[in-house]
C-alpha cells in the first residue's frame, strides 16, 4: 500500500495485485507459511498472465515484485520474451540462499536455489537491496553485477542514506520474530553494546 500512496503522489498510475489467502494462521516463530504464500504467488501470476492477455498491460509498463523472491518472475519474464509486450521487471530481495546467515541457507536449499536466484536477477531489468552489504553479498556470491541499492524503499525515512544524527542516543529497532533464524546471538550482543553507548533498544 505505501508503494501506492509514494508512487501515486509522483503522478504513477499503479495497480496492486493481491490475492486470496489460504485459510488459517502463520504460527509465531515459523518462518514462511511454504503452502500458503505460494498460493497466494501463483494467483498473483494468474492474474498478471490474464491481464497481459486481455492487454492490460503495455509497452513501457513495470512490473515490481515488493519481494523479488517470486516464482512470478520466470513466469513473467518468460511472457515477456515470448510474448508481444515490452514490459520491464523490477524486484527487491530482502533475503537469499547467497547469506549464510539465512535459513534458505541452513536447510540446505543453496543446493538448488543459488541458480534460480542468479536466473531471477538476470531476467530482472532491475535487482534492488536495501544496503551495500546486501548487494557486495549478491556480487560476490551470484556473480552478478547489476544490483542496485535503495535503501529499504518500504520505509525511506528509516534508510542510512537518509539519516541525519546527532548527538541524541540512537534508537536500536530489531524488526524481526525472536526465532533462531534471525541470529538472536548477534541481536543480544547488538543490544549489550548499544546499551553500553548510552543508546536504547
Amino acid at each position: 500500500r505505501w508503494f501506492e500512496q509514494a508512487l501515486g503522489g509522483m503522478g504513477i498510475e499503479t495497480a496492486f495485485i493481491d490475492a486470496n489467502v489460504l485459510p488459517g494462521e502463520i504460527d509465531t516463530g515459523d518462518f514462511l507459511d511454504c503452502y500458503g504464500t505460494h498460493y497466494y504467488k501463483a494467483q498473483q501470476v494468474a492474474q498478471l498472465a490474464k491481464l497481459l492477455n486481455e492487454g492490460s498491460i503495455t509497452d513501457g509498463d513495470v512490473v515490481f515484485f515488493t519481494d523479488a523472491w517470486h516464482p512470478g518472475v520466470t513466469a513473467l519474464a518468460y511472457m515477456r520474451d515470448i510474448g508481444k509486450v515490452s514490459f520491464k521487471l523490477a524486484g527487491f530481495f530482502h533475503a537469499g540462499s547467497w547469506d549464510t546467515h539465512d535459513l534458505l541457507s541452513r536447510v540446505n536449499m543453496q543446493r538448488w536455489c543459488s541458480g534460480v536466484e542468479r536466473g531471477w536477477m538476470e531476467a530482472l531489468d532491475v535487482s534492488c537491496v536495501a544496503t551495500e552489504y546486501h548487494a557486495n553479498m549478491i556480487r560476490q556470491a551470484r556473480d552478478v553485477a547489476h544490483v542496485t541499492v535503495t535503501g529499504l524503499p518500504v520505509y525511506p525515512e528509516f534508510t542510512w542514506q537518509a539519516a541525519k544524527w546527532d548527538d541524541r542516543p540512537m534508537r536500536v529497532v530489531f524488526p524481526h520474530r525472536l526465532h533462531a533464524d534471525k541470529d538472536l546471538e548477534a541481536a543480544d550482543r547488538i543490544v549489550q553494546k548499544a546499551r553500553d553507548l548510552g543508546h536504547e533498544f
